[in-house]
């Protein structure tokens, strides 16, 4: 009866720590594939009868970087993008005076109100929490419990990477970073870069196989906000690859039009007054950087190694 009993204890607290960190059942479900039938997310989820589906969607089209929200471009100054780039064109060997490294140096948010851009900061509560308690307002409401979740998923992605790693809770999203961890992103980005070079990109319909998105619409436009995948679409963009293959569908909320504010969670829990989140709704969608980022030493220091 024990034998019978653990195995279900354990696949229930599985998938409760992926439903905390926005994935829900359907994960486990191959996704339809639209590639070359669709080029429209919302009715390839609309046809396939919420299932996870699978389309290609333009590049430019996605945002990475969590709420850095890059555009996926060469021209962007994404600095996944501009390191893998780097890599190329054999300019950089190592996270030390990277493009990556100086997007940590110039992206220090002081407080969950810098990370999401909310101006002015100290007029938010958002300005008491830390970075980490980060989620977008259309998806939940950050608070310590939020922090909590966020570093459970930090320290089990940080273990997976490198089981020896010593410095659990911290995030490629954001610096400061030590040397340690921005040593593991680089050598992840590196070695997916070699294999999708060498290789071509090989989709599974597992979990983690795919680069996953979140549709964000306004006034009849997309944008695909992307989560899990950031090393993958960055070195497809490197590689030059005008349109990335995302999978839609993996997260609770798959779809989020910005005319359904009023129905988001931090709003309806009074944390965001509408405009406040649409204020960031918007900066997503469009590709624009929290205002207290500045890569401004970045471009000028990057722009002879990068050559693009």
């Amino acid at each position: 009866m024990i034998k019978k009993v653990f195995p279900k204890i354990l696949k229930d607290s599985v998938i409760d720590i992926l439903a905390q960190a926005g994935y829900h059942r359907s994960y486990r479900k191959p996704p339809v594939d639209f590639r070359g039938l669709l080029d429209d997310p919302v009715e390839a989820i609309v046809r396939s009868a919420g299932n996870p589906v699978l389309i290609e969607l333009p590049a430019t089209s996605c945002r990475s970087m969590s709420s850095a929200a890059f555009i996926c471009s060469k021209t962007s100054g994404h600095p996944l993008i501009d390191t893998a780039l780097g890599i190329l064109n054999g300019r950089i060997a190592n996270y030390a005076g990277s493009p990556l490294q100086k997007y940590h140096e110039s992206f220090q948010p002081a407080n969950l109100a810098d990370f999401m851009g909310i101006v002015p900061a100290d007029q938010h509560p958002v300005a008491l929490l830390s970075p980490y308690a980060f989620v977008y307002p259309w998806e939940g409401i950050p608070n310590t419990q939020m922090q909590r979740q966020n570093y459970q998923w930090m320290v089990t992605e940080n273990k997976k990477h490198r089981p020896e790693f010593s410095v659990m809770k911290e995030w490629y999203a954001i610096g400061p970073v030590s040397m340690e961890k921005g040593n593991l992103e680089f050598e992840r980005l590196s070695k997916v870069l070699y294999s999708v070079k060498e290789k071509g990109f090989r989709r599974v319909d597992g979990l983690d196989g795919d680069i996953c998105g979140v549709i964000l619409v306004k006034d009849g436009k997309f944008v695909a906000l992307i989560s899990p995948g950031q090393h993958r679409i960055a070195v497809l963009v490197a590689l030059g690859c005008d349109h990335v293959p995302v999978r839609i569908g993996n997260r609770a909320v798959p779809i989020v039009h910005r005319e359904t504010v009023k129905s988001w969670p931090a709003v309806t829990g009074g944390f965001f007054n509408e405009l406040q989140a649409l204020n960031v709704f918007d900066r997503v969608f469009e590709g624009r950087q929290p205002h207290i980022y500045s890569n401004k030493n970045c471009t000028a220091s990057c722009e002879n190694m990068l050559l693009c």
